[in-house]
């Protein structure tokens, strides 16, 4: 039995400079400091020399509970294993279940994986080749805002964006700790992006966007010179035209659901006799996909080299397939088509109170925004056509 007890526990005053150590026997020891913390601890010996073990605070460690972990100490020297070592294998156990590189796997699975596609292969290349090799062993709460500034300044150095890219990715990612418990405080508050980045301004002219479609007739393979078009005519964003399925073909309409759109909302894109006559093209070339090729086939893509050999033969510079939405959308406002009709074409979310009860998607109108666009690709427009907004319905 200890010479300690609870009540005399409670009775000692702190000292009043220095610290005051009560033995309660089989080397267990409490040790009360000036400012009046109190905290058990083991002394023992082990290969020949005295060292002492911290058993945790009193009164959240009790007397009946010290006791216990003191007898557990014990009983690892006996066995041959020193206290102090155990416990620090056991924290680098618990540390490495709680890394950055240990919790990004489990950030995978409960968040990225649920991302598009794309969206989800990139968190998982910048994570993979420039956010894990430089903090992926740090456990989570060992890592500082000092961290997170000299890899994004080291980024920064060689490529600006992608610093940007990486500040965003890693705040995500200490967000999501936070929401699981993980970490209190995200060590990204107040951290800047190094880069400030401008939208793009580019407005491709209705003689390069012709040059471009003719182009990629004669440079690219049948399936990505009909998607080229698609993409060309309809405004749609590259994914959703690329990874386009045969499910969602409608007789007068492409139907793309939530999970494919970029703001999760399904929506309609009418379909123009231009578009008609890209969608007969492929009947046949693939089961599953629009612009896959053979059987079950896989979605297509378009890369850099393939593009740019488009460009120069076009004789068109500095473009990205996403400028066609800008080039589209700012002929029809040009030619008299309403603002709101062109944000309906371009599927963004009207966000207004009207909005929230308004729920028609102005089929007809966006219908004969596209044929307005697809006339002037193909050079069919005479004049200058005019959509009054008192008709767009």
């Amino acid at each position: 039995m200890g010479k300690l007890t609870e009540a005399f526990l409670k009775s000692i005053e702190p000292p009043e400079k220095g610290r005051a150590v009560f033995t309660d026997g089989d080397g267990l020891q409490l040790r009360v400091t000036s400012n009046g913390v109190r905290s058990w601890s083991q002394q023992y010996v082990f290969e020949g020399r005295k060292k002492k073990h911290t058993l945790g605070k009193y009164p959240a460690i009790s007397l009946k509970e010290a006791r216990r972990l003191s007898a557990a100490s014990r009983l690892d020297v006996a066995r041959g294993v020193d206290p102090n070592a155990a416990k620090a294998k056991a924290k680098e156990a618990s540390k490495k279940k709680t890394s950055v590189s240990a919790l990004f796997e489990v950030y995978d699975k409960r968040h990225v994986s649920g991302l598009r596609e794309r969206t989800a292969g990139e968190y998982r290349r910048v994570f993979m080749k420039d956010i894990l090799p430089v903090i992926g062993q740090k456990g989570i709460e060992e890592l500082s805002k000092s961290d997170v500034i000299e890899m994004v300044d080291d980024i920064a150095d060689r490529a600006p964006v992608l610093a940007n890219r990486v500040l965003t990715y890693v705040r995500a990612f200490c967000n999501w700790c936070i929401s699981r418990d993980y970490i209190q405080h995200n060590p990204t508050i107040g951290i800047r992006k190094p880069l400030k980045e401008v939208g793009r301004e580019r407005i491709l002219s209705i003689d390069e966007m012709r040059s471009l479609v003719d182009a990629a007739r004669r440079e690219l393979p049948q399936s990505h010179f009909d998607a080229f078009e698609m993409l060309a005519l309809s405004c749609m964003r590259r994914q959703e035209v690329c990874q386009m399925s045969w499910a969602e073909v409608q007789s007068d309409r492409i139907k793309v659901a939530a999970e494919r759109s970029k703001n999760h909302r399904s929506y309609d894109t009418p379909v123009t006799d231009d578009i008609a006559t890209i969608l007969e093209r492929r009947v046949g070339e693939c089961d599953q996909f629009v612009f896959g090729s053979g059987g079950e086939g896989k979605p297509i893509d378009f890369n850099s080299r393939m593009l740019k050999r488009v460009g120069d033969l076009a004789g068109v510079s500095d473009w990205t397939l996403h400028d066609f939405r800008r080039a589209a959308t700012t002929y029809m406002e040009d030619h008299g088509i309403h603002r709101f009709v062109v944000e309906r074409v371009l599927s963004h979310a009207d966000t207004s109170t009207t909005g929230i009860y308004a729920k028609s998607d102005y089929f007809d109108a966006k219908k004969r925004a596209l044929e307005l666009w697809g006339d002037a690709v193909f050079g069919r427009n005479i004049g200058t056509t005019i959509v009054p907004f008192a008709t767009v319905r």
